[in-house]
């Protein structure tokens, strides 16, 4: 009997890589297999696996919520995620509990939350060269606000985190001091997340912000890449936009209901970008079928389609080469999801003995795909103010020439590092230096 850690389709992969002569390092075949054999041997423990599935159900659910028709979204559940574990940590009683839930945390300690971040911290650094993820955290904490000593022990050691000093009675100086920290941990990819008027008023700020740049494990061929005026968000005319194409590789492929899936694989397998394409029926009005994928987008059915992925030919892939950006204030979602944390009542006295309560919650991303690969930037700004007392066809297609969904996450551990829904895709430049 095979262990339970190691599926029949991950052995087979093994025997493949093992046995298979191929000359080119990052073939189609061997990086469709890689991938498989990487995300289905994946070893983590309880306490890393449990952080990394609440990342992807409580991001998922975010992703939901402010997902608008004829606009693009991407969101990173791993960037939120990140920030709402320095809330966690300094919360008790009844705030910890209503955390806990709105995170997806159930069951897990904050002390165990820190141990299976700390270990996927490391799994996350664990990647090639020719790729990278920099992240970090940090508390901004005003020249009077008291920080814990075991706050700051408990969020150096789990989280990686630091904590810096900065002047809220002069929002100006401290909102630059925030986006200067962020456009360094972004290379200046996110700037000017904050202003003088959000952080009036703070008394200290949790932050997460980072870095990703990510290269195919084999790149889409320039000259097969057309502006084609074919991409259909339901307007009247058609968006012209660069499509990538590639014809006749391996990818791992899932069938889904009223969807497909592609995973298209980034150099040693480190990360996959997960292509989500509705079936776009004719006559049938777009986003009809996107809001059917999107209906069913959770946590636990994106696992099982991670799951049911297995190595296919696809005749044509296409793909827009583009680029997106957004920002957005979350606070009243998550005012909605966790009151007691927004209200005079919150309990963050692990954080610090002043009492305070959660003020605001900004968002922001950024992604550019290309046929070179993927760059992006995530940031999550949580601010806090004093507390007062008040079936495929022969041929098999992938087209994503209509909206779409994409997942990025990082192989071993399943990290959602990015969830993006498109709209439309603002064209991207060719990548400098490519051949035309």
């Amino acid at each position: 009997m095979l262990p339970k850690t190691v599926t029949r389709a991950a052995l087979a992969a093994v025997l493949f890589l093992s046995q298979s002569a191929i000359t080119a390092p990052n073939s189609d075949i061997q990086a469709a297999h890689k991938l498989l054999l990487l995300q289905q041997t994946s070893k983590s423990s309880a306490e890393q696996r449990k952080v990394v599935d609440s990342m992807m159900d409580f991001g998922l659910k975010v992703h939901g919520a402010h997902v608008h028709a004829n606009k693009n979204l991407t969101t990173s559940p791993f960037s939120l995620s990140s920030a709402f574990g320095l809330v966690l940590n300094g919360a008790k009683g009844q705030t910890l509990v209503e955390l806990t839930n709105a995170l997806a945390l159930e069951g897990l300690t904050p002390a165990q939350f820190n141990t299976g971040y700390s270990q996927l911290r490391a799994s996350l650094k664990n990647i090639s060269k020719d790729n990278k993820l920099s992240f970090g955290n940090a508390i901004f904490a005003d020249t009077d606000f008291q920080v814990r000593a075991a706050y700051l022990k408990a969020v150096r050691e789990g989280m990686g985190a630091d904590a810096r000093t900065v002047n809220f009675r002069k929002p100006a100086e401290a909102a630059a001091d925030i986006n200067g920290y962020i456009a360094k941990q972004t290379e200046n990819l996110i700037q000017n997340m904050v202003n003088a008027a959000m952080v009036d008023g703070w008394r200290t700020a949790l932050v997460n912000a980072g870095y990703y740049k990510g290269a195919w494990a084999f790149n889409f061929d320039v000259k097969a890449t057309q502006e084609q005026a074919n991409f259909d968000n339901g307007k009247e005319n058609k968006l012209t936009v660069p499509m990538m194409h590639s014809y006749g590789k391996t990818y791992l492929y899932h069938r889904g209901d009223g969807f497909q899936m592609a995973s298209l694989a980034y150099k040693n397998g480190d990360f996959a970008m997960d292509l989500i394409v509705p079936d776009q029926k004719d006559g049938q009005e777009v986003g009809v079928s996107l809001k059917k994928v999107e209906d069913q987008l959770t946590g636990a059915n994106y696992r099982a389609w991670v799951a049911a992925l297995s190595p296919r030919k696809v005749d044509v892939l296409a793909l827009p080469r583009f680029e997106t950006e957004y920002k957005q204030e979350m606070t009243e979602y998550f005012k909605a999801q966790m009151p007691l944390s927004f209200s005079n009542d919150a309990e963050f006295g692990l954080l610090s003995p002043e009492a305070i309560k959660l003020d605001k919650v900004i968002h922001a991303t950024v992604l550019k795909v290309n046929e070179e690969g993927t760059e992006g930037a995530f940031a999550t700004v949580i601010g806090g103010v004093r507390a007062t007392s008040v079936q495929p066809t022969t041929r098999l297609i992938v087209r994503a020439d209509h909206p779409f969904v994409m997942v990025i996450r990082h192989t071993a551990s399943g990290t959602p590092i990015f969830v993006s829904t498109i709209w439309e895709p603002k064209p991207l430049a060719r990548p400098a230096g490519a051949a035309r």
